[in-house]
């Protein structure tokens, strides 16, 4: 598996654990409740958030911000730029409470 980069809040220290789903998806447990103000793709595009293994995915555009409840763990999907070196580099911008 190809590695992923993964920057939270700079305006604060936190702390999550990025687990690897698939070879496009990632879910992150979120140890404070908040919101995803954006999600960066380097590598990759269509970004895709939900929450918990029985959400989905939006169908159009994804929505910002995008809220989130301490222990949720909220997934995100995307599609690589380059199949051929399927690696991305994601960063999500983030606001605790």
């Amino acid at each position: 598996m190809k590695n992923r980069y993964l920057k939270l809040s700079d305006a604060k220290t936190v702390s999550y654990q990025v687990n690897p789903i698939g070879v496009n998806e990632v879910s992150i447990y979120m140890e404070n409740s908040g919101v995803i103000n954006q999600v960066i793709l380097s590598g990759a595009h269509t970004a895709k958030l939900k929450t918990g293994l029985t959400g989905t995915y939006p169908v159009g555009e994804q929505s910002y911000p995008f809220t989130y409840n301490a222990g949720d763990r909220v997934f995100v999907s995307f599609t690589y730029d380059d199949l051929m070196t399927a690696s991305a580099n994601v960063k999500l911008k983030c606001t605790d409470n």
